[in-house]
């Protein structure tokens, strides 16, 4: 909320405008993650290759559940890539951020963030059908998310989900 409003003072802090923000105790927040889809077809020995100039890849089963490590999906196979270098603080040493910029942003591809609630069986699908790639992404922990949050940084647009999502008509304005 802190960067919000920093943002919303840099911007003027135009009177008229709110800021809606919701509490919840910690216990009771759940992070999830938003993978990352690249249509097809992409050039999978090219695509991991782009990989393993910053990452270690070592081929797996499914998707790892941790992070720290990434979920490849590519020519209907699983690896699972780990960053090897120094992970700095803030953002930038997010999942999200180093995998745009260490891979998805020099090979050029756009991704498509993907929701939340769709089965990783539905997105090889798609993978295969297009011979795309599918980057799958452990959610933020707390500690890393109030860190950022302590930076006076703003999350990057859809690294995270946040449960519970607070109903529809709650906020006031007097």
């Amino acid at each position: 909320m802190a960067a919000t409003v920093a943002g919303w003072k840099s911007a003027g802090g135009v009177p008229e405008a709110g800021l809606p923000c919701v509490v919840y105790p910690m216990d009771g927040l759940s992070l999830s993650s938003f993978h990352r889809r690249v249509r097809g077809p992409v050039d999978a020995d090219r695509v991991l290759d782009a990989f393993r100039s910053d990452f270690v890849v070592e081929p797996a089963d499914g998707p790892p559940d941790c992070a720290g490590r990434l979920g490849v999906y590519v020519a209907g196979q699983w690896s699972t890539v780990t960053f090897r270098g120094e992970r700095e603080p803030g953002t930038a040493g997010l999942d999200v951020a180093i995998l745009h910029d260490r891979v998805l942003g020099p090979l050029g591809v756009e991704e498509r963030v993907l929701p939340l609630r769709l089965p990783v069986e539905v997105l090889t699908a798609a993978c295969d059908a297009d011979d795309g790639l599918l980057v799958t992404l452990a959610p933020p922990t707390l500690g890393l998310l109030i860190d950022v949050a302590d930076r006076g940084e703003v999350m990057p647009p859809k690294t995270t989900y946040f449960d519970p999502k607070p109903c529809a008509g709650i906020f006031l304005r007097s």
